[in-house]
C-alpha cells in the first residue's frame, strides 16, 4: 500500500502542466519490477494508479519506453531514474521527486537526488509544493533515514511522516494477512508494527529445532 501512496502522490505532482517528476529507486530494474507496476499495471488485488491510455476516445497519458518517461496529457511527466548512479543527476531538475525504498540509498545518494528538486513549477498553487517524499520498509534505528526523519535533526523541520502497518493496506489476501499474524518478537515488531528496529541477526524467532 505504501507504493500506491507514492504512486498517488506522484501523479498529483505531474498533473501540474510543464512540472517533471522523478520517480526513482536505487536501481532502474527493481523500479520497474515493482513500483511502476502498481503505477500503470496494478494487480489481481488492486487497480493501476494510472488509469486506462484512453478514457472516452482521449489519451491519459503515453509512456516512453525507450526514454524512461511518461508523459501526462494536459500535465507534466514522469521521468523514472534508477538512483545508484546519482552523477547522472548531475544536469537535471525537478520539481518534486518521490523515491521508493529510501532506506535502499546512502544519505549521499539522497541528498544528490534533493539538490536536483528545484524547478519553479507551482507558482501560484497553494494546494502542491515543490518536494521530496517516499516510501520505504522500517529498517534499524541507526539508519540514516531513521534520524532524518525522526532523530534529534528532524525537530521543527519541514517535514512529515506517516507510519502505518502491515494490517492498515486493505489489499492484502487472507492468506497473506495469515502468515503475518504468526510473526512473533522482532519480525512481527518490523514487518507487522511498522517499528524502526535493529533485528540483531535474528531469523527465527523463537527458535525451534525442529522446525528450523
Amino acid at each position: 500500500a505504501k507504493s500506491v501512496a507514492l504512486c498517488v502522490k506522484t501523479l498529483l505532482h505531474a498533473q501540474v502542466p510543464g512540472n517533471r517528476v522523478m520517480l526513482g529507486r536505487k536501481t532502474l530494474t527493481s523500479l520497474k519490477k515493482s513500483t511502476l507496476t502498481t503505477l500503470i499495471e496494478g494487480d489481481q488485488s488492486m487497480p493501476a494508479v494510472l488509469p486506462a491510455r484512453y478514457q472516452n476516445g482521449e489519451p491519459v497519458y503515453e509512456y516512453k519506453r525507450h526514454e524512461g518517461t511518461i508523459y501526462i496529457h494536459g500535465g507534466g511527466r514522469i521521468e523514472l531514474m534508477g538512483l545508484d548512479e546519482p552523477e547522472k543527476l548531475g544536469s537535471m531538475a525537478f520539481g518534486a521527486a518521490g523515491i521508493d525504498e529510501i532506506t535502499e540509498l546512502t544519505f549521499e545518494e539522497y541528498s544528490k537526488v534533493a539538490s536536483r528538486v528545484r524547478l519553479p513549477a507551482y507558482v501560484g498553487r497553494t494546494d502542491l509544493t515543490s518536494q521530496v517524499y517516499g516510501a520505504t520498509n522500517p529498517d534499524a534505528p541507526t539508519h540514516w533515514a531513521y534520524n532524518h526523519w525522526f532523530g534529534p535533526d528532524s525537530v521543527g523541520a519541514d517535514r512529515l511522516v506517516s507510519s502505518t502497518r502491515s494490517f492498515d493496506n486493505p489489499f492484502l489476501p487472507e492468506r497473506y494477512r495469515s502468515w503475518l499474524n504468526g510473526l512473533t518478537g522482532q519480525q512481527r515488531d518490523r514487518y507487522v508494527e511498522g517499528k524502526w528496529i535493529a533485528m540483531g541477526g535474528a531469523f527465527f524467532e523463537p527458535f525451534q529445532r525442529d522446525l528450523h
